[in-house]
């Protein structure tokens, strides 16, 4: 009799385990697919970052690399690409911010890196951007070419930056991204 019962509590023993199993089998799934779907939303969101995600110091190692160019036209070419970024895809090109300084708009970190140099920065570096950055880039440089470095400093002391800089007020301000993206170049 003893053994009947033994018998009818391992089969009942066996089935909560068998569910037990199957259960953790369906969570694993679940989480599995969860995790799955997570990391397909991750994906979308890096695939669809572009330019905004980028630093200014990646674009002006990638101006420098390819391009005879000084600090002050460095921070000048910054500023109207992150306009033309602004214009094209409403999103900025890169994350730092620009500040009001007294010869026009300057992106403080990418200013301070190449501050020492005098005349043309003379450093190669091995960096690529997104096909975008390029496209912008390029276009700038290109808008920009043949105007000397103190006429696109003077054309940078309009707009926006009188506005901010204020005849000195307002020196070392952040030049706001709406008010650079309303600016008519």
């Amino acid at each position: 009799m003893k053994d009947k019962y033994i018998g009818k509590y391992d089969r009942v023993f066996k089935e909560l385990l068998e569910k037990r199993e199957e259960q953790r089998l369906i969570d694993k799934i679940r989480t599995e697919s969860e995790r799955d779907k997570c990391l397909r939303k991750m994906q979308e969101v890096i695939d669809g970052l572009t330019v905004d995600t980028m630093k200014a110091v990646d674009i002006a190692k990638y101006i420098i690399s390819n391009n005879l160019i000084n600090n002050l036209r460095l921070n000048k070419i910054l500023y109207y690409c992150q306009h033309e970024s602004l214009k094209r895809y409403n999103k900025p090109l890169f994350d730092d911010e620009i500040l009001a300084y007294k010869y026009g708009a300057v992106v403080a970190n990418v200013y301070y890196r190449y501050n020492y140099f005098v005349g043309n920065i003379p450093i190669k570096y091995d960096i690529d951007i997104p096909e975008e950055a390029k496209d912008i880039v390029k276009y700038v440089i290109d808008k920009f070419d043949g105007i000397p470095t103190w006429d696109l400093v003077k054309l940078n002391q309009s707009g926006a930056w009188k506005e901010i800089y204020n005849g000195g007020k307002g020196e070392r301000l952040t030049i706001p991204l709406e008010m650079i993206k309303k600016e008519v170049i």
